[in-house]
């Protein structure tokens, strides 16, 4: 092996660890491991299919949304609500009026 090689491994075995610690930390304060944001986790849907998370085993950690998530959600309520709003049926129509 070369040093550039050797370099790598001990990142990669740095950064593992790392990880595996905050998993742990997160675990002991009662909170889900944070792999709700992990790319592996948020494309799978097979995870809810098993009853929970694969990492912390809780049933709902993907199911909360965070706070621009939820920011976003109460804003288009708001918009559905108001009256003064246009709303379009038809993408022609909106097109259309874009255009204006």
């Amino acid at each position: 092996m070369n040093v550039a090689t050797l370099c790598l491994v001990a990142a990669l075995a740095a950064y593992t660890i790392w990880a595996f610690v905050r998993i742990v930390r997160r675990r002991k304060a009662g909170g889900c491991c944070g792999c709700s944001s992990c790319p592996s986790c948020a494309s799978s849907s097979s995870s809810r299919d098993r009853g929970g998370c694969p990492s912390c085993g809780q049933p709902d950690c993907r199911e909360q949304p965070n706070r621009e998530t939820v920011a976003a959600m109460r804003e288009a309520e708001r918009i559905e609500k108001d009256p003064s709003v246009r709303g379009y049926d038809d993408l022609d129509e909106l097109f259309a009026e874009l255009k204006k």
